[in-house]
């Protein structure tokens, strides 16, 4: 969390930071109660959901008691790549 506060303090945010950790903190909350409203991505893992908050999508893995909270970072990053997975499709 604390590379999310310091991009957002860098890059002038108009929202205030910790009201952000606030809200992540709220959207994990009500996921953990209805985990899969997540986007489903088994590219990424069997029990792997993610959610946006801002320009920011958190990364989640199941678990019977609600979730775990893997990775939040910026929705522009290449998630897969993150994993140590690489997307392939057509022409890759």
């Amino acid at each position: 969390m604390r590379s999310v506060v310091s991009s957002r303090l860098k890059a002038g945010a108009s929202i205030p930071p910790w009201g952000f950790l606030d809200r992540i903190g709220e959207k994990c909350q009500a996921y953990s109660r209805q985990p899969l409203m997540g986007d489903h991505r088994p590219d990424l893992g069997e029990n792997i959901r993610l959610f946006p908050v801002d320009n920011y999508v958190v990364i989640y893995e199941l678990l019977p008691e609600g979730i775990l909270v893997l990775m939040v970072t910026r929705g522009s990053r290449d998630v897969p790549r993150l994993f140590g997975r690489r997307q392939t499709g057509p022409g890759q």
